[in-house]
């Protein structure tokens, strides 16, 4: 039997006693808790790992073809350079979506004398970043305390 074990084992018999201290308690209980960020930390992962897949297969040549030649770094209508947005990893690290969600919801991007999103390809970039906004900042903080997810 492992210390841990022994250790779990001697603040059952405790708790069962009724003399277990706080520090046996939160012995006992970790466990779980540990179960649940873990599980937490996997979903989290997953979700990530999708937005990335995503963002290489399909968003990165979506805003490379019909928002580059307004938003590049040369050319920053709007204010907004998303060139700058070359990689997933690049997009976590600053906060953008907003902004760029709110445009494609009023359909106020690409410009009328452009080139024009399809039905499809415009669904496809506004889920995406429907689905990377509500983690940005969670993935932020979490790399900020050290957690690469």
């Amino acid at each position: 039997m492992s210390k841990v074990n022994r250790v779990l084992a001697c603040c059952c018999t405790l708790a069962r006693l009724g003399s277990v201290s706080a520090c046996c308690r939160s012995l006992v209980k970790e466990p779980a808790a540990t179960q649940d960020q873990s599980r937490n930390d996997a979903d989290l992962a997953a979700a990530f790992e999708s937005l990335a897949n995503d963002h290489e297969n399909q968003v990165a040549g979506l805003v490379t073809r019909y928002c580059l030649d307004c938003h590049s770094t040369d050319d920053q209508a709007g204010e907004l350079d998303l060139e700058r947005f070359d990689s997933f990893d690049a997009i976590r690290k600053r906060e953008a979506t907003g902004h760029v969600r709110d445009m494609l919801e009023m359909e106020e991007v690409p410009p009328a004398d452009a080139d024009q999103l399809s039905e499809v390809d415009r669904q496809a970039l506004s889920d995406w970043v429907a689905r990377f906004t509500p983690l940005a900042g969670l993935g932020r903080s979490r790399r900020r305390s050290g957690d690469p997810a």
